[in-house]
């Protein structure tokens, strides 16, 4: 019979470790690494790039860039070459209003204003 040694949690190799909440349970995961964010973490940021706006509405990443690309998304902002991202505010007003199209944002913005 062959046994295999089982190391001790605090010894074992991982690339996460247990995040403490604030009732004291291990719920949740901290990265090793500090620049990987979890997406949750991400969607209380201003600015929300394709990947959590995909987890954000349940659907892929490639069905944002298509839901863009056919304006039915809010416009996008673009703070640098090759890089975009959608305001959190407007992602929000655009669910709130049963996610209607870019050209029927637009109108809401204008007479909201």
């Amino acid at each position: 019979m062959q046994t295999e040694a089982i190391l001790p949690l605090e010894k074992q190799a991982s690339s996460t470790k247990p995040l403490m909440t604030e009732n004291g349970t291990g719920l949740g995961v901290e990265r090793s690494n500090p620049r990987v964010a979890d997406h949750r973490d991400l969607i209380h940021s201003l600015l929300i790039d394709a990947k959590t706006l995909a987890a954000l509405l349940s659907v892929s990443v490639a069905t944002i860039w298509r839901w863009d690309s056919g304006g039915r998304l809010p416009q996008a902002v673009k703070p640098s070459p090759g890089v975009k991202r959608w305001r959190r505010e407007e992602i929000q007003d655009w669910i709130g209003a049963d996610c209607p199209c870019r050209k029927d944002c637009e109108a809401m913005k204008k007479a909201g204003k």
